[in-house]
């Protein structure tokens, strides 16, 4: 089971205490604008009229208790849309959006027909490796505030390397790969680059027909052979 808290001041808090005890192997994630939990914004009055003398005192938990019960504290990410419906969020990252790049590579490359390639390298590793991207060469195709495709430029030597296309699921077979693929395309030639690279198995079919289709030509390659053995 997975349960979201959104907001996490003092009924958040409360709530996701009650939630941890009652349900220890649900999945608990909770998002909080600010950087503390537990604000008793009821006290201020007696902070101002010196009842509490320390404001410091207003607050009775922390968000490192709160990720020793089990719970996945998000702390400055604000949730900007609900959809109940879909049980989806759309939460913004206050400090940098780079992590929600992260998330929505990690999605699409696990859903596509060559997904041996899905993001399975940590955060870390990821944001050093989109840091030396130009954030000019990173497409976006959204629906409202949902990004449902992506597709992503590197230099490499003397040409532009594509990272990564993919598009949502519920949104393929409309052509947005191809117009990404294009909008790639005429950045690359607008800088001046001469050969635009990318990498295609051949167990994703759909986009090594829009590859070729957009002149792309295969080079000599290599073959990944597996045995499987048997035990006898």
């Amino acid at each position: 089971m997975k349960i979201v808290v959104v907001g996490c001041t003092h009924a958040g808090t409360e709530a996701t205490k009650n939630l941890a005890r009652l349900y220890p192997d649900a999945k608990i994630n909770v998002y909080e604008r600010n950087d503390n939990v537990s604000f008793l914004s009821c006290g201020i009055a007696l902070n101002i009229g010196g009842v509490v003398k320390q404001a410091e005192d207003l607050f009775y938990s922390s968000p490192e208790e709160l990720s020793s019960l089990g719970v996945n504290m998000f702390m400055l990410h604000e949730v900007v849309e609900i959809n109940a419906e879909k049980k989806e969020l759309q939460i913004r990252n206050m400090v940098t959006n780079e992590r929600f790049n992260y998330e929505v590579m990690s999605r699409l490359t696990s859903d596509t027909p060559d997904a041996q390639d899905a993001l399975n390298m940590p955060y870390e590793i990821f944001l050093s490796i989109i840091e030396k991207i130009n954030p000019k060469s990173v497409f976006f195709a959204m629906k409202e505030k949902e990004i449902i495709g992506i597709t992503l430029l590197k230099p490499q030597r003397e040409a532009m390397h594509t990272i990564f296309t993919g598009v949502s699921r519920d949104f393929r077979g409309k052509g947005i790969a191809r117009a990404l693929k294009l909008l790639s395309i005429r950045f690359s030639r607008d800088i001046g680059v001469l050969k635009l690279r990318t990498n295609n198995r051949s167990t994703n079919a759909p986009m090594l027909a829009i590859n070729q289709a957009l002149g792309y030509i295969s080079e000599p390659g290599k073959w990944i052979l597996e045995k499987k053995m048997i035990n006898e």
